[in-house]
């Protein structure tokens, strides 16, 4: 059979034939070069945009801690939450401090213009300071709860002091 065609048509099938598998290799080659850097692209890709949002929260926790410490060392919050002692208990220190050894044998016992004053402490406006750190920083609501879980200080409209939070359950 292969002897009937002539030498040129052969040589032409041979070199068509060759054309073909090199296209094909090169096809082959290429496809598989492409497929692999467009993985490795997309891959790439996919970790520097989850670096970026692992530095975005980082740096937005890093703020939060940086705000709750701040708010947590005020003095103003200090300060004006610490708790009035209930009526009738007296410390040890108060007790203490009624009482003088020099008084024992002195008669007289007041002050030169016949006065008793104690130093006024300071007031602290909790709620206020509260609320301008609420515009400041950007936060919905802040709540100062004591031990028990009361709310002593509240930017809350529906939940104010002496108030304990909402169960979402309702349970």
């Amino acid at each position: 059979m292969f002897r009937k065609i002539k030498i040129s048509t052969k040589i032409t099938g041979l070199v068509i034939a060759m054309v073909i598998i090199t296209l094909l290799a090169v096809g082959y080659v290429s496809y598989h070069v492409s497929k692999r850097d467009i993985r490795e692209r997309f891959s790439n890709n996919l970790l520097v945009t989850a670096q970026q949002r692992a530095g975005k929260l980082n740096h937005y926790f890093d703020q939060v801690k940086a705000s709750l410490i701040f708010l947590s060392t005020n003095e103003i919050i200090v300060q004006g939450t610490v708790a009035a002692p209930e009526p009738g208990v007296v410390s040890v220190d108060e007790a203490t401090d009624e009482f003088d050894e020099s008084d024992l044998g002195s008669e007289e016992t007041t002050f030169e213009d016949g006065f008793d004053f104690a130093p006024a402490k300071p007031t602290y406006d909790v709620s206020g300071f509260l609320n301008s750190m609420k515009q400041a920083f950007g936060y919905p609501d802040i709540f100062i709860t004591g031990t028990n879980g009361v709310i002593k200080y509240s930017t809350s409209t529906s939940l104010g002091p002496g108030s304990n939070f909402i169960d979402p359950d309702g349970k």
